[in-house]
């Protein structure tokens, strides 16, 4: 009984992703270097409030980029949206 209702979901998941009905994620990649490094910047001179909401990002001039911002740090404290800034920026830069 179980293994035929995991297969089932899986099954189902997996069709209904290949179809793309689910949201797409794309983290910070629509983020340019330069846009991250100061969004990276606001954050560390403490310009950015926690946790992010549309308003606090259109405060730092982020607006247009909001949906991805909150996807991509939502909930997030200033300490692990700053361990994944860095991470970003990091790996781009190596």
């Amino acid at each position: 009984m179980i293994w035929s209702l995991k297969k089932h979901w899986v099954g189902s998941f997996s069709n209904n992703f290949v179809r793309g009905e689910y949201m797409k994620v794309e983290g910070l990649t629509n983020f340019t270097t330069e846009e991250l490094k100061k969004l990276l910047q606001l954050v560390y001179r403490e310009q950015v409030e926690f946790p992010l909401t549309a308003q606090r990002i259109a405060c730092i001039g982020f607006q247009y980029k909001h949906h991805d911002l909150i996807n991509a740090l939502r909930g997030l404290d200033k300490e692990a949206a700053t361990a994944v800034l860095v991470c970003v920026l990091a790996e781009r830069l190596k």
